[in-house]
């Protein structure tokens, strides 16, 4: 379930409010960037211990100073990674109020406000981008397909898995109407048994054929429930080839192209229109009651 969110963007430390919890995170404002790939390898506390400590080209980034952001794509950074810690994802949308420091200007305040609204949209399966519907500004609806990787191999999978279903279930049918039949002819070799008109022995390989027709109708029955199964698995492997919007919004960038191969890292950039900055004036004495 979302919650509501407040957050402090202070230029030593950061503080995370949660509405009916408190606080629920409190780490130093730092961040810690491998400087060869700029990957963020650790935020605030945990960045903090590193420095000192790491190779020349792991460095500890303190992002604001003196009450103003002096790298605001870190910044950006930093603030995606709080807002995960936080628990916020893009199924999981919060109502989230940002305190920043009151130097920052307006193209810093506005990365801030980009960074709370935007999620980086990526699929837990690499591969290479086959179907690539949108393009960077397009507005995209919940459910939209925005991109789909090479997946023909899984297609012809589920077909073959639907034909192999269809089988199991024809073969479940037969079965079951055969020892139905042997069922009947078992119950009827009973009846003469009690006249005597039919031997023993006859009787008993009736009955015995007919417990083993049983047995097959349950095995095909069983493989009917496999077959699906593995149609399961199989569509639930194609659903992981397709990036779907999670959420009304703009497409803010596409990090790749149709033929490129990506792997578990953003492709698609979005950002939530539900959002919107909000400014105005607030006297001191009414800051307490905010």
């Amino acid at each position: 379930m979302a919650r509501d969110l407040a957050i402090d963007l202070g230029t030593a430390n950061t503080l995370v409010y949660a509405r009916s919890e408190g606080i629920v995170l409190a780490e130093p404002s730092v961040i810690a960037l491998n400087e060869n790939n700029r990957e963020v390898l650790a935020m605030g506390s945990d960045a903090w211990n590193m420095i000192g400590r790491t190779p020349a080209h792991i460095v500890a980034h303190r992002p604001l100073r003196k009450g103003a952001i002096t790298d605001f794509d870190i910044t950006q950074r930093m603030v995606r990674l709080i807002l995960k810690r936080a628990g916020v994802s893009r199924f999981n949308k919060p109502r989230v109020v940002i305190c920043v420091p009151s130097a920052i200007t307006p193209v810093e305040r506005r990365a801030v406000t980009e960074a709370c609204r935007r999620a980086g949209l990526s699929r837990s399966t690499g591969g290479l981008i086959a179907v690539l519907n949108v393009r960077k500004g397009d507005s995209v609806r919940k459910g939209d397909l925005l991109l789909s990787l090479w997946n023909k191999d899984l297609m012809a999978e589920i077909e073959l898995s639907r034909a192999e279903a269809e089988s199991a279930k024809a073969n479940a049918r037969a079965s079951c109407l055969t020892a139905e039949v042997a069922q009947r002819e078992a119950n009827r070799l009973l009846k003469l048994k009690k006249s005597g008109a039919v031997s023993e022995e006859r009787v008993d390989r009736a009955v015995t054929d007919a417990s083993a027709r049983r047995a097959s109708c349950d095995a095909a029955k069983a493989s009917t429930t496999v077959a699906a199964s593995r149609a399961k698995v199989i569509r639930a492997r194609l659903d992981r080839t397709r990036l779907i919007a999670p959420f009304n919004g703009v497409v803010a960038a596409i990090h790749g192209e149709v033929g490129e191969s990506v792997g578990g890292t953003p492709v698609i950039d979005l950002i939530d229109t539900s959002c919107f900055h909000v400014t105005a004036p607030i006297d001191e004495v009414d800051a307490t009651r905010v």
